[in-house]
């Protein structure tokens, strides 16, 4: 428990190169994708070789592909180097020869790439949980929802205060356009629960007791109501001061995130 426990600590602490899933002793369930490419880059290797979307991946180098992932740590692992690929095509097997391009990784590792994507296929039934709730259930679960959406938001902050996650998950208004975009890709349901973790989680932060939000507002209400005088004009004005630095560097250091991140 120890380990993993350590491991899941330096994951949220921004750890490179992090297994936070097997450090927990976990293994994931994943459904076997078939090696079959939906999309070519243009003026990529992989359009310079020949590949056409619906092509399925047999071997390379003679050595048999059976999954996507395969295929992609085959490729990765020889930038540069030519691979003979036999591929089916409308029911028969050619071969061509493709030579993946040499990518630089974030550590300055260098790995090959030939500009694909693969074609996802159908989501396997067992793996479809479908729930189906009434007015008043559906009601109690989004407050429970809610609920554990603001604790988590808190607790978030509290463990990034604490050196337990890294800052470098602050994100400011670009990386949440771009999440935006990205759910909105996804269907309306998936746009419309990113819009409800935003509000939920924006909310949470305006009720911190920080001068110049809400919650320094509330803050200032109960010291009245606690010493049955109101706080002192110049400590109000002080407060905001001390908030509005607070608020305004943390907005830079996001933003600084944002651009760092394109």
């Amino acid at each position: 428990v120890y380990e993993s426990e350590t491991e899941l600590e330096r994951w949220l602490a921004g750890a490179s190169q992090p297994d936070p899933i097997a450090g927990l002793g976990v293994t994931l369930r994943r459904p076997v994708i078939p090696p079959q490419v939906d999309t070519v880059v243009e003026g990529s290797p992989a359009q310079q070789a020949g590949f056409e979307p619906g092509d399925v991946v047999v071997s390379a180098d003679g050595e048999a592909m059976p999954s996507w992932q395969v295929w992609v740590e085959y490729v990765r692992a020889r930038p540069e180097q030519p691979i003979d690929v036999a591929l089916e095509r409308n029911g028969v097997v050619t071969s061509i020869s493709v030579t993946p391009e040499r990518k630089l990784a974030e550590d300055g590792t260098g790995y090959g790439s030939v500009g694909m994507s693969v074609r996802i296929p159908e989501i396997p039934e067992d793996m479809i949980r479908v729930f189906d709730r009434g007015l008043v259930e559906s009601l109690g679960a989004s407050l429970n929802r809610t609920a554990e959406l603001i604790g988590f938001t808190f607790e978030s902050l509290w463990k990034m205060v604490k050196g337990l996650i890294s800052t470098d998950n602050l994100s400011g208004p670009i990386t949440i356009a771009q999440v935006a975009a990205s759910s909105a890709e996804g269907g309306l349901f998936s746009w419309l629960g990113f819009l409800a973790l935003l509000s939920i989680s924006l909310g949470a932060l305006n009720l911190l007791p920080v001068p110049v939000l809400d919650g320094g507002h509330l803050l200032y209400f109960v010291i009245e109501a606690l010493t049955g005088r109101a706080v002192p004009e110049k400590a109000q004005m002080w407060g905001y001061q001390v908030g509005l630095v607070l608020v305004l560097s943390v907005m830079m250091f996001a933003l600084y995130n944002d651009f760092s991140r394109l």
